[in-house]
């Protein structure tokens, strides 16, 4: 009985440590380093530019207003298109690794199938929150640690033609704009993940590396063209997730519930995809 104790042990502690050297490969953090460079391009270019008025009138130029997310422009158009392809360069590149060498066999074997997909499930996700909400945070500190730490005014800072109708929160931004720009980041995080989610889930179906990796893309541009041509009708997480959306926002109450719809939808097409691949 203790050899097996001891044995069963010694497997959990080899598949742990294979996990942590897993990710820590460094083409786990390729999109990450891609959106941190978008971020930190931003502000160096938008600072430069800046940084010679900020002696006239500084409410114009506050952390809050230069932010990535509500100072739009080329910039943050670039960084929200190419989040569905940033989060997908991350860990879920292991699991297609894992089904086309047939490893994920064993790896099921030792850890138990469900075990599997829910330890990989969670770990894929967080990989893809950060890798969109790690470059979203950077941004606003470069910011806050270099403009004035001035609360944006409804009337002096009018000109970023803000309205609730593109925005969440639009009240609380001019009394606390720190909790709606964490909002925000938070908000993209999770649909960074959902992405990534995404492209594992068509790896259960079809076992194609730029079908697999630019799919959630794909998807993403197919959904935003709907949401631009039927704004009323139609909402795409790409746009909702900007501050200062393109196009009318839903309902937050629906971005809640929809949200937790297509996680838990999404982890039973990965339950169901993934087990189609294998064999025991």
């Amino acid at each position: 009985m203790s050899k097996s104790i001891a044995k069963i042990k010694f497997y959990e502690k080899g598949l742990k440590m294979y996990f942590l050297k897993r990710m820590s490969q460094p083409k786990y953090y390729i999109g990450l380093w891609v959106g941190l460079i978008i971020a930190i391009l931003h502000f160096g270019v938008k600072f430069f530019t800046i940084k010679q008025y900020l002696n006239g009138n500084q409410m114009l130029f506050t952390p809050y207003t230069q932010w990535i997310g509500y100072h739009t422009d080329s910039w943050t158009i670039l960084f929200y298109l190419v989040i569905p392809i940033i989060s997908c360069l991350g860990f879920n590149q292991a699991i297609y690794d894992d089904l086309k060498t047939g490893f994920i066999t064993h790896l099921v074997k030792k850890l138990g199938f469900e075990k599997y997909i829910f330890i990989n499930y969670f770990y894929v996700f967080l990989n893809g929150f950060f890798t969109v909400f790690l470059p979203l945070i950077i941004n606003f500190l470069l910011f806050f640690c270099t403009l004035p730490n001035i609360i944006p005014d409804r009337i002096l800072n009018s000109d970023n033609f803000i309205s609730p109708s593109v925005t969440y929160f639009l009240d609380i931004y001019y009394k606390n704009p720190v909790s709606v720009i964490l909002f925000y980041c938070f908000l993209a995080g999770i649909i960074g993940g959902i992405c990534a989610i995404t492209s594992v889930t068509l790896m259960g179906f079809i076992r194609n590396y730029f079908t697999d990796f630019a799919g959630p893309f794909l998807l993403t541009v197919i959904m935003d063209v709907i949401a631009a041509a039927f704004p009323f009708n139609f909402a795409a997480p790409t746009l909702f997730i900007i501050p200062m959306s393109p196009v009318v926002v839903p309902s937050f109450g629906f971005v809640v519930i929809g949200i937790i719809l297509l996680m838990l939808v999404e982890l039973i097409l990965v339950y169901v995809g993934i087990k189609r691949n294998v064999f025991i």
